[in-house]
C-alpha cells in the first residue's frame, strides 16, 4: 500500500529505474566474462600454436603439490614448455623420462641448483650425463631426484618415498646451499626448517589460466633472496653444523642399506673467494656482508668433502671459481655451467669406475 501523498506513478517509475539498472549490472557483468572468456581462447590458441603448454607463462603453482611433511612435492605427470624452457615430471616425480628399469640406476639429489632451475630437461647436467653414457655404448639411467627449495630435511623423507623403491645403484648429492639457513641459526630444528609452503588453492586454481598467467607475469615479482638472507648472520652455529652432518649421514646410512654407491659433489656457487665482480651483486653489495657468504661458501666445502672422505663416498669436487658464463644466480646453472657439471660428473666416474649389483664390469 502506498504511504499517504506519495503518487503510485512515482513508486511504478523508481521500481522500473532499479530494475533497468539490475539489467544493465547484469549485462555488463555478462559481457565482462565473455570478454574475459574470449580472450582465455585467444590466449590459448596463441600458445597451442607455438607449441607451447597452457601454463606457459606462470607454471610454478603447478609444479608441486601438497605433502604431509615436507610441504610440497613435484607434481608427477607435471608438463611445461615455452619458447625458452621444457620441464616435464615422470609419474615417480622425477624430472626425467619414466625410469626403464634397467641397471644400473643414478640418481641426483639436491634442491633447485640440482634440478636445473635455469634450463630444459635435456639441457641439465642429470640428463646431460646420462647422454654421455650412452654415447659410450653404456645404457645407464640417470633420473634428477632435485626439488626446488628442498634442504636435507625434505630431501631425507623424498629419498625414502620417491627413490629408495627405485632401488638406485648410485645417489649423487648435489646440495648444502639451501642448508645454510638452518646451518646459521641457533635453533636448527625450528619447523620453518622442515616443512616449506605449497602454493595457496586459490593461486594454482588461478594458474591454470593462460590469461592470468600472462597478466600476472607481466608483473613486478621483486628481486630473488638470497638463501640466507644477507640481512641476519651468516656465520654457522655448533647447532646447525651439528644438524647438518646428522643429516648427511642420516642419508648416508640409507643410500648404504641399499647397497648403493654414494657420490658427493660441492655445487658451484658465487660464495667463492674468487668470485669476479661481476657476481657480486648476487651475493652483498656490502663488502663484509659478501665476505662472510664467501667464508660461508669455505666452510660448506671443507665440511661436503669432510663428510665423503670420513663415509668412504666418491667424492667430486664441483667447487670452483664461478664466471657469468657458470652461473644464472647465486647457485643455479646456466647451461653452460650445467654442461661443464655433466663433464665434471662424467669424467670423475670414469677415473672411479662404475660397478653395479647386476654387472661387474666398470667403465672402460
Amino acid at each position: 500500500m502506498a504511504e499517504l501523498g506519495t503518487p503510485t506513478s512515482s513508486i511504478s517509475l523508481s521500481g522500473r529505474r532499479r530494475r533497468r539498472w539490475k539489467l544493465v549490472v547484469l549485462a555488463l557483468l555478462f559481457g565482462s566474462l565473455l570478454g574475459i572468456l574470449l580472450l582465455e581462447i585467444t590466449f590459448r590458441v596463441y600458445v597451442a600454436a607455438r607449441g607451447w603448454t597452457p601454463n606457459c607463462y606462470r607454471p610454478q603453482p603447478q609444479l608441486v603439490q601438497s605433502h604431509p611433511v615436507n610441504g610440497y612435492e613435484l607434481r608427477p605427470g607435471f608438463e611445461f614448455r615455452s619458447a625458452t624452457t621444457h620441464i616435464s615430471i615422470n609419474s615417480h616425480g622425477l624430472r626425467s623420462e619414466e625410469p626403464t628399469g634397467q641397471k644400473p640406476l643414478l640418481v641426483t639429489l639436491g634442491g633447485s641448483a640440482a634440478f636445473g632451475y635455469l634450463v630444459s630437461n635435456e639441457e641439465t647436467a642429470s640428463a646431460l650425463l646420462e647422454e654421455m653414457f650412452r654415447e659410450q655404448g653404456l645404457e645407464i639411467d640417470v633420473q634428477n631426484g632435485g626439488v626446488p627449495g628442498y634442504n636435507l630435511n625434505q630431501t631425507l623423507v623424498r629419498f625414502r618415498e620417491r627413490i629408495a623403491p627405485l632401488e638406485p645403484d648410485y645417489v649423487l648429492l648435489y646440495l648444502g646451499w639451501n642448508d645454510t639457513p638452518y646451518i646459521v641459526s641457533d635453533d636448527p630444528d625450528a619447523p620453518r626448517f622442515q616443512r616449506g609452503e605449497s602454493p595457496a588453492a586459490w593461486k594454482r586454481w588461478l594458474s591454470y589460466s593462460t590469461l592470468y598467467g600472462f597478466i600476472r607475469s607481466r608483473l613486478p615479482s621483486g628481486n630473488t633472496q638470497l638463501v640466507p638472507p644477507v640481512s641476519v648472520s651468516v656465520t654457522p652455529t655448533e647447532k646447525g653444523g651439528k644438524r647438518f652432518h646428522e643429516n648427511l649421514n642420516r642419508l648416508a646410512d640409507e643410500v648404504r642399506e641399499l647397497d648403493a654407491e654414494l657420490i658427493v659433489c660441492c655445487p658451484i656457487m658465487a660464495a667463492h673467494p674468487e668470485v669476479r665482480e661481476a657476481l657480486y651483486g648476487y651475493l652483498s653489495e656490502d663488502p663484509k656482508q659478501r665476505e662472510a657468504l664467501i667464508a660461508l661458501g669455505a666452510w660448506l666445502h671443507a665440511e661436503l668433502e669432510r663428510f665423503a672422505n670420513e663415509r668412504g663416498a666418491i667424492w667430486i669436487d664441483g667447487w670452483r671459481p664461478p664466471t657469468e658464463a657458470f652461473l644464472g644466480d647465486a647457485i643455479h646453472l646456466t647451461k653452460t655451467g650445467e654442461a661443464m657439471m655433466a663433464e665434471l660428473w662424467f669424467q670423475s666416474l670414469r677415473q672411479h669406475g662404475i660397478k653395479t649389483k647386476s654387472d661387474p664390469e666398470s667403465i672402460p
